[in-house]
């Protein structure tokens, strides 16, 4: 099966300290190793720490990865 590439999207909606990156440093791990498993590359990671999704709140990132896409 041929290797395909993807990317990585993590955010956590609230920490107690901005600086505290340990949540989406998990998500980013486990996203890892399934890609390992499967065989996958991953081309890119976008994070949006302390970003909540409701409402109509700005996820730089998640827009920078849209983009990308397109």
């Amino acid at each position: 099966m041929p290797m395909k590439s993807g990317a990585i999207y993590a955010r956590i909606s609230q920490v107690l300290d901005p600086e505290d990156t340990l949540g989406v440093r998990r998500q980013i791990e486990d996203c890892q190793h399934g890609a390992d498993r499967r065989g996958d590359r991953i081309a890119h990671v976008y994070t949006d720490n302390d970003v909540s999704a409701t409402g109509d709140k700005p996820r730089p990132a998640y827009q920078r990865m849209l983009k990308a896409i397109h």
